[in-house]
């Protein structure tokens, strides 16, 4: 099962031609703001990383997160939610529409799953996997809401999969800062927040046994040397988690006013991402690729278009006259 994902820019240079610079890529939920990379030492090149290295770094995600629960550190998020099927016993529902990757995991490995509308219509499903905030829709679930859902769960033996890969720029959804629960897997995106993507780390808060699986799947030197370093310093300095999200809102509140100024209709989003609606959406979404500008479109609703940060003022303005030349013709 072959999922489509935002930033494949290649492909889209490929088709409507340019350099990758002339190119303005809003089609993922990455932060254009990168964190600081530190200066890195031979030793994190050449060496195998110690285990005590993931330990180290798993103790940091704890205190920075404000966890109650123990934590992993893994190879990106994407990882678990690759195995969740090797993780998760009976019937399993997906609150969706979300990512697509929770229903490919099942489906690669011939796992039937149910889709889930409503956490307050679960039906006997076992376990429940969502996203919080959602992706695309930014739909947030307060923590009496998955508390309740997590307490109902564990009565059936089930466990709740909250992922909550945009939550740094709305920490107040988190469960990890409530108190830990036997059946909560929490997992926790470091690139999305710190425009570090390219690092592939990511950490699942959950009980013992369940990390034990996680890391028994996962196997030896799963996360390279340079990673972990890159990961220990940006989690250890409040200064750049502050100056990124400073400078995340900012440019949140300026794409919010561009988007308003071209009349589409923002139906919702995140810091990170606008979705939008639009009776021709995927007419859009090619018209913008013409203009050397890439969204994202989606194919279970062709009147969605999901566009992340742009960079600064002047790609506002590009994508401010992209759109108003397709709304106005």
């Amino acid at each position: 099962m072959k999922i489509e994902h935002g930033g494949n820019l290649e492909k889209a240079i490929k088709l409507y031609g340019g350099e990758r610079s002339e190119w303005i890529d809003i089609s993922t939920g990455i932060s254009p703001f990168s964190a600081p990379i530190p200066e890195l030492s031979l030793d994190d090149w050449q060496r195998l990383p110690e285990p005590s290295s993931l330990s180290e770094l798993a103790h940091i995600a704890q205190r920075y997160y404000g966890a109650a629960q123990n934590c992993v550190v893994t190879s990106g998020s994407q990882f678990v939610i690759n195995h969740l099927p090797d993780l998760l016993e009976g019937d399993v529902g997906i609150v969706e529409p979300t990512y697509g990757e929770y229903a490919g995991a099942f489906a690669r490995q011939n796992r039937d799953f149910m889709s889930i509308k409503s956490v307050d219509d679960i039906g006997d499903v076992r376990s429940i996997i969502l996203a919080n905030p959602n992706n695309p829709t930014g739909r947030v679930f307060s923590q009496k809401e998955l508390s309740d859902l997590a307490a109902k769960l564990s009565a059936r033996g089930g466990h709740l999969i909250v992922d909550e890969a945009f939550c740094d720029v709305s920490n107040q959804a988190s469960m990890l800062s409530g108190s830990a629960r036997d059946n909560l897997i929490v997992l926790r995106s470091f690139g999305k927040f710190f425009g570090l993507a390219g690092a592939r780390i990511g950490f699942v808060f959950a009980q013992d046994e369940i990390l034990d699986r996680i890391e028994q799947l996962q196997g030896p030197w799963a996360v390279s040397g340079p990673s972990l370093a890159v990961a220990r310093h940006v989690l250890t300095s409040n200064a750049i988690r502050q100056d990124l999200l400073k400078k995340i809102t900012n440019r949140h509140i300026e794409m919010l006013s561009v988007l308003t100024d071209t009349g589409v209709e923002i139906i919702g989003g995140t810091k990170l991402f606008t979705l939008i609606r639009h009776e021709n959406a995927s007419a859009l979404h090619e018209h913008l690729l013409g203009c050397q500008i890439l969204s994202r479109k989606f194919d279970y609703h062709s009147k969605w278009l999901r566009v992340g940060l742009t960079r600064n003022q002047e790609e506002d303005d590009r994508l401010k006259a992209a759109i108003l030349s397709f709304v106005d013709r």
